[in-house]
């Protein structure tokens, strides 16, 4: 279970969460939904450890892992689509690392392309290896930051079944507005954020 204890976050002088106490539960799909701009992001940072609190304390993220998929794709441009995958993995033989990429490349229809550079993939695709890299890495956390933004209703579809099945057991932290998205990744709780500073979430 993470825990907000009390958290206070500001930017340039600006109070983006003030005072706030949450709980998320463990081993669930849950959303966070709001306006642009509102703080989602922040929300997601802080648990991550991104950005850390200017007061309070988040409880239950010590020694956690995190496979973050973020609003913008944040790949690396000079590195191959498979050398993108491998640059997140532990082993320390090539083989297997580029057996692992291949694996996950090929989950997201992207196998054909893994010699190719980000810069030559579509916005879709660009979107698609930037999951892949996030499930590849596994971490204990899934924190997925409007990770449909560009993919068409199959694509979603598709890359909602690999993200169950491969977050089993797992606290997955989704944040989207959209209902078809929230219905795919079978979202068990939703967390409404209706106004800024965050300093009350209701949840559904």
């Amino acid at each position: 279970m993470i825990k907000f204890n009390s958290v206070s976050k500001s930017f340039d002088g600006k109070k983006i969460v003030e005072d706030l106490n949450l709980e998320f539960p463990e081993k669930t799909v849950v959303c966070l939904s709001g306006e642009s701009g509102i703080g989602k992001s922040t929300i997601l940072n802080l648990i991550s450890g991104l950005e850390k609190c200017d007061s309070g304390e988040i409880i239950g993220i010590e020694n956690k892992s995190f496979s973050y998929v973020f609003q913008d794709d944040r790949l690396i441009e000079w590195l191959s689509v498979l050398e993108n995958i491998t640059v997140v993995l532990n082993s320390t033989k090539r083989i297997e690392k580029n057996k692992t990429a291949e694996h996950w490349l090929e989950k997201f229809d992207l196998l054909n392309c893994k010699y190719k550079y980000p810069s030559e993939l579509s916005g879709g695709m660009r979107r698609k290896l930037s999951i892949a890299r996030a499930l590849a890495f596994s971490g204990d956390i899934f924190l997925l930051d409007e990770p449909f933004k560009g993919l068409d209703k199959k694509s979603k579809q598709n890359v909602a079944k690999v993200i169950l099945s491969n977050s089993k057991n797992k606290l997955v932290i989704l944040v989207s507005h959209e209902p078809d998205e929230i219905k795919m990744m079978e979202v068990d709780k939703i967390y409404h954020i209706n106004k800024s500073p965050i300093n009350t979430i209701l949840s559904t």
